[in-house]
């Protein structure tokens, strides 16, 4: 979902609140066949799954979720994954390089 000022209008879409829109992610633990079914069915079938996970919040969170614009969502399958030893990391390095460091997101 896009950032805007309060009141200011984006793809049509107006502002929540007195602060604008935000944008929000949600994550949570789910079979890879699952993910992957979910993500290919679609916008629509993304945001059923966050309301049904998370509909029952505190305020302001199922009326953020409520008025996301259903072509503004997006999800896909995403992996946890071992910590990369920074040893690792600083092979092929030049001298140069000796403290450069990467941040995995």
């Amino acid at each position: 979902m896009p950032f805007a000022e309060p009141g200011e209008a984006v793809g049509g879409t107006e502002a929540l609140n007195d602060r604008g829109l935000s944008m929000w992610q949600l994550s949570f633990p789910m079979e890879e066949t699952e993910a992957t079914k979910l993500s290919q069915i679609g916008s629509s079938a993304l945001k059923a799954e966050a309301l049904k996970r998370c509909g029952t919040w505190h305020d302001p969170i199922p009326r953020l979720l409520r008025f996301t614009p259903e072509d503004l969502v997006t999800g896909y399958p995403c992996y946890d994954r071992a910590l990369v030893d920074k040893d690792d990391l600083r092979e092929g390095l030049n001298s140069t390089q000796s403290n450069a460091y990467v941040t995995l997101l």
